[in-house]
């Protein structure tokens, strides 16, 4: 388990979404969840298992008869305690799946903003849960975001040495200048591209649109928030 941690406008849910978009392309992304307080069931967990357990159905080839088996062995499954649903419903079938076949040689689980999530006591729960993931490595790889927020804190330091960790706001300033520039240069080129596409030769942006000076200044400006960038 990989926890990148950070303030708010650090850029987490950017990179995290930039995982869940590139990933699949890749064939490695099993599933993900983005938290979200208040939005119904994005911000507990009652749906958070079933997500996961759909998703993976969808993306990780032999999973969906195995999660099949065990709701039809236990009908009552998706009302139970989130540990016996993600026992029953993602860690056994993924354990199953990764025994069958040496085709699957990595599969992330990503996410998002965990402390988006309304109780203290899930986020304790879901953490720990996550914690045991550990004995389907390397192959399962869970990638979770969050800000430093004490219950999450607290929830890690329950499990130590299951995790690994990044502190965002604690990067080196040349860093994070580095790869604001990287994202404003990628996101321009986009646009530029998209335009140019639709305008005739002669209204064309040039290639370096908008420019060193601007991008300079963007950047700087944007430093140390992603999000300034990202919005």
């Amino acid at each position: 388990m990989f926890w990148l941690n950070g303030m708010a406008g650090t850029g987490k849910s950017t990179i995290s979404r930039t995982i869940a978009r590139l990933r699949p392309k890749q064939g490695h992304l099993g599933a993900s969840f983005f938290f979200k307080r208040g939005e119904m069931d994005r911000g507990n967990l009652a749906k958070f298992v079933p997500t996961l357990a759909r998703q993976l159905a969808s993306s990780v080839p032999g999973v969906a008869p195995l999660i099949k088996n065990a709701i039809d062995s236990d009908p009552a499954i998706i009302g139970k305690a989130v540990r016996e649903q993600f026992d029953k419903l993602i860690r056994e079938p993924l354990s199953k799946a990764f025994e069958a076949t040496t085709s699957l040689s990595s599969l992330f689980i990503v996410i998002d903003a965990l402390d988006e999530c309304e109780r203290d006591a899930d986020i304790r729960l879901l953490i720990n849960i996550l914690s045991h993931t550990k004995i389907l490595r390397p192959r399962l790889r869970v990638f979770l975001t969050s800000r430093p927020e004490l219950p999450i804190r607290l929830g890690f330091s329950e499990v130590e040495g299951t995790y690994q960790d990044l502190v965002l706001h604690e990067m080196p300033a040349q860093i994070v200048e580095h790869d604001i520039s990287a994202f404003l240069a990628d996101e321009f080129r986009k646009i530029r591209d998209s335009f140019n596409l639709t305008v005739a030769d002669e209204r064309k942006l040039p290639p370096d649109w908008p420019g060193q000076q601007t991008m300079q200044d963007l950047t700087r400006m944007a430093v140390p928030l992603f999000v300034f960038a990202a919005t």
